[in-house]
């Protein structure tokens, strides 16, 4: 399958009526009603927020302060509280900072949350990359590489610093002679050594090699070693760099499938957490949620708003569902 040309289907699209003259002073018109009288509409928010692209409700929350002279997310954590008010900021606030908030989180808890900075920065292209570091340092007012030095050490942090650099490369064409050289080194300097296995050479080939050209290399290092690229890692590394090595061919494995097992993982499974769920759902959203959603029933055969479902009540139920698919019923979840 041709991973990379494969088209994305998001589940949040950007609202074709926003062209409409008046569109955005209405919709800020409504944000404002759903603040209004005792209590919050919170049907109301959770329409507008799951019906418009992030950079739609930018404009929307630009023309709310021209109107109201107060900040949207700031009226919205005065009226909302817990996982609703988390997932309501968390839609409004523009992309690439909300980015650059969750890799400082995952650097804070860097021993159980590896696979979160692994996630953020390995599939970046070079200029993503370069967007995360700039949004990262004008918020944190210190450079994302000083963080990462700081709070990572050893092999892991040689992989996370060589992630950052953006190198990858993003070539749709596979050399079946380098791949079958960058196996052999992966085993010579793993498997196949007696001596001290090289981490560097994983690293380097991990983080510059396009992915249809890693998944050649394993393919080609299946046949040399007579196993598969994860249980080499297993057998030869442990904690952080062998969970980052096997998060980034995952990944090259197919990225659609990694990020279905993820959604349930940490939904319903061993890495249950409603933090890592509603990051993964948000950051997906506007990219390929919807193509993920497929494969998501393919493996559990069950549909993801149905574990959603199963899993969460009230308006946090609603919005996830909302997210999943902005064209339920906000009344009916």
């Amino acid at each position: 399958m041709d991973l990379e040309n494969k088209k994305l289907r998001p589940s949040i699209k950007p609202n074709s009526k926003f062209e409409n003259d008046g569109y955005t002073l209405e919709k800020a018109k409504d944000f404002k009603r759903a603040f209004r009288g005792l209590g919050t509409d919170e049907y109301r928010l959770i329409k507008l927020l799951s019906e418009h692209s992030n950079s739609q409700l930018q404009d929307i929350s630009k023309k709310y302060s021209e109107e109201y002279n107060n900040d949207l997310t700031d009226d919205l954590k005065d009226e909302l509280m817990g996982s609703f008010e988390d997932l309501c900021v968390s839609l409004l606030t523009p992309r690439r900072l909300w980015d650059a908030q969750y890799t400082k989180k995952a650097l804070q808890n860097i021993g159980t949350n590896e696979v979160w900075l692994t996630e953020i920065i390995c599939a970046r292209t070079a200029e993503e990359m370069e967007d995360l570091k700039t949004a990262y340092a004008e918020i944190h007012e210190t450079p994302l590489e000083y963080m990462i030095k700081s709070d990572t050490s050893g092999p892991n942090q040689k992989l996370m610093l060589g992630l950052l650099e953006g190198k990858r490369s993003q070539s749709n064409e596979v050399n079946e002679a380098e791949a079958e050289e960058d196996a052999k080194a992966l085993y010579d300097n793993g498997e196949g050594t007696n001596s001290d296995k090289n981490e560097e050479v994983f690293i380097n080939i991990l983080v510059s090699k396009s992915w249809c050209q890693l998944r050649a290399t394993f393919n080609q290092f299946e046949h040399i070693a007579e196993m598969t690229i994860e249980r080499s890692l297993d057998n030869q590394f442990s904690g952080d760099i062998c969970t980052a090595f096997k998060t980034i061919v995952a990944y090259a494995r197919d990225p659609l499938t990694y990020w279905a097992e993820r959604l349930h993982s940490t939904l319903c499974g061993k890495d249950e957490d409603d933090e890592s769920f509603f990051r993964l759902l948000i950051q997906h959203s506007e990219t390929d949620l919807d193509s993920i959603k497929d494969i998501y029933d393919e493996i559990y055969e069950k549909r993801l708003i149905e574990d959603i479902k199963s899993e969460f009540s009230g308006c946090v139920r609603k919005l996830l569902v909302r997210i999943t698919d902005p064209t339920s019923s906000v009344r009916d979840n």
